[in-house]
């Protein structure tokens, strides 16, 4: 995990006769709070905020942690640390995250009575996967200690700057405090379970720097075993931090001391003016081990500064036990359980919706298409947007205006999250919707292309609402997340038409849809893969109505694999559909040309029933500036159960069709270049396009 460093207290000359006297009432009162209660049993009222029992505890704490500090039993040790840290690229409304930097430290920890800290990097390695020029601060790189002491500082200020630790003296003045349970936790090499208190701890004022989370206590020792906590807005000192969250475990030595054995941190930042819908994300995971007691430690390491490390190429050669992204293929980067489990506990706490620590109102732009893009049914389409947190949900709201078409647009969208799932409502006037649920590229390169006469949208007009609840239903086979939602639309659907066409640039004709009122209901099971990739798909059921009623299939399955530690990588992806014959124009499907078959014209096949089948698989040769890929695709589609659409052009019937070809991914795998031929009686064709997973950005 990123450690978080305090600098050492001065050291103490304290008589023998007040040490003793001090651990004896130490003891005395933690005997006295901690025998009282038995394991699971709580006095009548004492899960109220503030009650004596817990305020008792804090004292226990609090009395337990001063004594530790002149402990004869415990004058030194030496231990071994190892972590790694990502840094990576998220965007909040979908479960998806880009790796751009790993990073593995060694580090030799050093401690001495009654407090000194000293620690040494002694191996370090990582690679880029995406452009980056980061630059970690210190204890970002190295563990935390004593419990971040009593007053707490990350980032070396620069994040947090001081904020009172809920054990320190007078912090019973700043926040309350609420005995939650008692409860038994499993450590490796303990003979039994060790019995803890949960102790939840709330600033008093919100608007102040403080501390939200969880304390777990020893019931025996009434010690720290575990911390799971994030921070109060007013805590950050850096105007793009949106949350920290820190979860530190400690382990039982010598019988009686709790010192560090597991620490995770998690940052994210964001445009503090700008709600742009991306993050960066720093994430650590440290384990620690290898303790050494009381042994003798030279002199000189404790008469440096804090933090010091071994020259590169000692680092270099760290004889690491895993790899690189061996914890990346274990845990993936999405938050591990102790890190969700902060977040559980700030909303049992009712303070989920006050913790953002970025500004209650900013600029917002979804995606580069929302201030400018230009298609053939608007001309150029200008916007702008806010979001807002009303009682802290997020309500985003965007407008502007179609020059050719003129014609206003504006959408707003909210979400919460309503148990373990989330409800999220958008409406929208003027949004121009696409015939083709696969889309042909991304918003900016389909504005470019727009500038020479092709247009990759096949548009209609859509204003309306939808609800959707989405639950997560745990891990299902092969080790993918599960989602099962349920969506519901009401809209008003209307043709669009070609606007932007002149003597320069000839756009393909807008195919007319069926106006009126729709209404439909999917049901949806989705199922994703890990980060590095793996087993995924997707089934849905919709059911809808525009003048009659009809039904709609559809769904996919595949694999891929998208290590960014792995030379090769893959995907294999077979789906299909089906609609009834009742089903309005624009629930046809539209296949060919770039994103479906490439080497094709773009959608020239109409179908009420497909199966498309498309796979890749890539090398690095020169990485990371250099990779090449072979793709191919294979459809077969029919328009069987209803007369083919009036002003409607293309194929209803193309049989079997499939392409073949190869690409190069540039810089990263930024950019990507394609050449593929349709067989048996397409065509060559090129295109450019930039990489998939920053589609939803552009």
């Amino acid at each position: 995990m990123s450690r978080f460093h305090l600098p050492a207290p001065a050291a103490r000359c304290v008589p023998a006769g007040a040490v003793r006297a001090f651990r004896a009432a130490a003891v005395a009162i933690t005997t006295a709070v901690f025998a009282v209660v038995p394991a699971g049993a709580q006095e009548p009222g004492e899960g109220a905020w503030n009650h004596p029992r817990a305020l008792e505890l804090v004292e226990a704490a609090r009395g337990v942690r001063q004594a530790s500090a002149v402990d004869t039993t415990l004058l030194s040790y030496r231990a071994r640390a190892q972590g790694f840290v990502y840094f990576y690229l998220d965007r909040p409304d979908r479960e998806e995250a880009s790796l751009i930097r790993a990073d593995q430290i060694a580090l030799d920890v050093y401690w001495r009575a009654p407090g000194e800290v000293r620690q040494r990097i002694v191996g370090m390695r990582d690679q880029e996967v995406l452009p980056t020029n980061i630059n970690y601060h210190l204890d970002h790189l190295t563990v935390v200690h004593d419990d971040f002491g009593d007053l707490i500082r990350m980032g070396d200020g620069d994040e947090v700057a001081s904020v009172i630790h809920p054990v320190a003296p007078g912090a019973e003045t700043l926040y309350d405090y609420r005995l939650v349970d008692s409860l038994s936790l499993s450590y490796p090499g303990l003979a039994a379970p060790v019995l803890v208190y949960q102790l939840q701890v709330r600033p008093r004022d919100t608007g102040r720097a403080g501390f939200v989370g969880t304390l777990y206590l020893d019931r025996a020792t009434g010690a720290i075993v575990r911390m799971g906590f994030t921070f109060t807005p007013a805590s950050y000192v850096d105007p793009h931090l949106d949350y920290i969250r820190v979860s530190l475990e400690n382990a039982l030595w010598m019988g009686r001391h709790w010192l560090p054995r597991r620490q995770e941190v998690e940052l994210r930042r964001e445009l503090p003016r700008l709600d742009f819908l991306a993050g960066s994300i720093i994430r650590g995971r440290w384990e620690v081990g290898s303790y050494d007691f009381n042994g003798e430690v030279p002199a000189f390491v404790f008469a440096g500064p804090p933090v010091t490390s071994a020259a590169v190429s000692v680092r270099e050669a760290f004889p690491f036990q895993d790899g690189l992204y061996s914890d990346l293929e274990a845990e993936g980067l999405a938050p591990s359980p102790s890190l969700e489990d902060i977040r559980s506990e700030v909303r049992r706490m009712a303070l989920g919706s006050a913790l953002a620590g970025l500004p209650g109102l900013r600029l917002h732009l979804s995606s580069f298409s929302d201030a400018i893009r230009r298609t053939r049914a608007e001309g150029w389409r200008l916007g702008a947007g806010v979001a807002v947190r009303p009682a802290g949900h997020a309500v985003r709201v965007r407008g502007g205006y179609a020059t050719s078409a003129e014609r206003m647009w504006a959408d707003a969208g909210t979400g919460w999250r309503a148990g373990q799932g989330e409800l999220r409502l958008e409406g929208y006037w003027n949004r121009l919707g696409d015939l083709s649920p696969d889309a042909g590229t991304s918003g900016l390169v389909n504005t470019l292309a727009t500038l020479g006469g092709t247009d990759y949208v096949d548009p209609y007009w859509v204003r309306g609402g939808a609800v959707q609840m989405a639950h997560p239903t745990g891990v299902g086979p092969l080790g993918t997340t599960l989602t099962v939602s349920l969506t519901g639309r009401l809209e008003d659907h209307r043709s669009a038409a070609l606007v932007v066409d002149d003597d320069n640039t000839r756009f393909r004709p807008v195919r007319p849809v069926d106006p009126g009122r729709f209404a439909a209901a999917t049901l949806a099971v989705r199922a994703e893969p890990g980060d590095h990739g793996g087993a995924f798909g997707d089934a849905r059921l919709t059911v809808g109505h525009l003048e009659d009623r009809f039904l709609r299939l559809d769904g996919y399955v595949g694999w891929r694999r998208a290590s960014p530690w792995s030379a090769w990588q893959g995907s294999a992806r077979v789906q299909g559909g089906w609609v009834s014959s009742r089903a309005p124009l624009q629930e046809l499907y539209l296949l060919g040309g770039r994103g479906t078959l490439p080497g094709f014209s773009f959608r020239d096949a109409v179908a009420d029933r497909y199966l498309l089948s498309r796979a890749w698989l890539r090398r690095a040769v020169a990485p990371p500036w250099v990779a090449v890929r072979a793709t191919g695709a294979a459809g077969w589609s029919v328009l069987d159960g209803r007369t083919f659409p009036v002003d409607w052009t293309g194929d209803p019937d193309p049989g079997v069709r499939g392409s073949l070809g190869g690409g190069l991914d540039l810089l990263w795998d930024v950019l990507q270049l394609d050449l593929a031929r349709g067989f048996p009686d397409g065509e060559w064709s090129v295109f450019f396009s930039l990489t998939h997973r920053f589609h939803p950005w552009l």
